[in-house]
């Protein structure tokens, strides 16, 4: 396969990529219209600084650290945390 033919196959590609891209563009999603701008100015966030999915982490991560918490109090009241140290001898 020759330089011009290689060239030519790059240069159709790349002709065919901007024709879609000029045709579909980036549409698809919801209308921006100035009401919409007014009524939500930041619709990707949930709270004053974070998005649905930072507050769904966070919720996960207190939530296994919650859980993983009660376990470590759950062997502590049980006393099954640490060997018992009712012996003469020291215990290494």
């Amino acid at each position: 396969m020759g330089s011009t033919t290689k060239r030519s196959i790059v240069l159709t590609s790349a002709l065919v990529v901007l024709c879609g891209l000029s045709v579909g563009g980036c549409s698809g999603g919801k209308r921006v219209t100035a009401g919409s701008t007014r009524w939500d100015p930041s619709p990707e966030l949930d709270t004053l600084d974070r998005s649905y999915d930072q507050v769904l982490n966070d919720m996960a991560r207190t939530n296994s650290t919650n859980i993983r918490g009660a376990q470590d109090d759950g062997l502590r009241m049980l006393m099954l945390d640490e060997p018992v140290r009712m012996n003469q001898m020291p215990i290494p």
